[in-house]
C-alpha cells in the first residue's frame, strides 16, 4: 500500500506539473481543463494505438515548438520595438527640423515686414518732402508775384 500511495502521490505531482505547463503554454483555457487533460495524458495506457510514452514525447515536442515560437515572437517584438524607437527618433528629428524651418520663416517674415515698414516710412517722408517743396515753390511764386506787383506799383509811382 505504501508504494501504491507513493505512486499516486507522484502521479498527482506529475499531473499538477503537466497541468501547470499546459496552462502556461496556453494549450488550455482553464486550470480545470489543464488538470483534466494532464490526467488523461498521464493515466491513459494507449490512445489511438500510440503508447503513452509516444504521446508524452509528442507533448514535449509541442512544448518545445511553443517555446521556440515564443522566442521567435519575442525576437520579432524586440525588432519591432527597435523599429518603433528608430521611427520615434526620426519623427523627433523631423519635428526639430520643422521647428527650425518655422523659425527661419518667422525671421524672414519679420525681415520682410521691417523692409516694408522702411519703404512705407521712406514713401511717407518723400511725400512730406514733396509737399514741403511744393509749399516752398508756391511761396517763391507768391513772393515773385508780390515783387512783380511791387515793381509795377513803383513804376506807376515814378510815372
Amino acid at each position: 500500500m505504501f508504494s501504491k500511495r507513493k505512486m499516486e502521490e507522484q502521479l498527482r505531482k506529475k499531473i499538477s506539473e503537466l497541468a501547470k505547463s499546459l496552462k502556461d503554454l496556453h494549450l488550455v483555457a482553464t486550470m480545470e481543463e489543464a488538470y483534466k487533460r494532464a490526467k488523461e495524458i498521464l493515466t491513459a495506457k494507449e490512445e489511438k494505438g500510440k503508447p503513452l510514452k509516444e504521446l508524452y514525447k509528442g507533448e514535449q515536442t509541442i512544448e518545445k515548438e511553443l517555446k521556440e515560437t515564443m522566442q521567435e515572437l519575442k525576437k520579432e517584438a524586440k525588432q519591432e520595438e527597435q523599429e518603433l524607437k528608430k521611427i520615434e527618433k526620426e519623427t523627433k528629428t523631423a519635428s526639430k527640423e520643422v521647428k527650425e524651418i518655422e523659425e527661419k520663416l518667422k525671421k524672414t517674415d519679420e525681415k520682410i515686414e521691417t523692409e516694408k515698414l522702411k519703404e512705407d516710412i521712406e514713401k511717407a517722408e518723400a511725400e512730406e518732402i514733396k509737399e514741403e517743396l511744393e509749399k516752398i515753390q508756391q511761396n517763391i511764386q507768391d513772393t515773385k508775384d508780390i515783387l512783380e506787383e511791387a515793381e509795377k506799383a513803383q513804376e506807376k509811382e515814378k510815372k
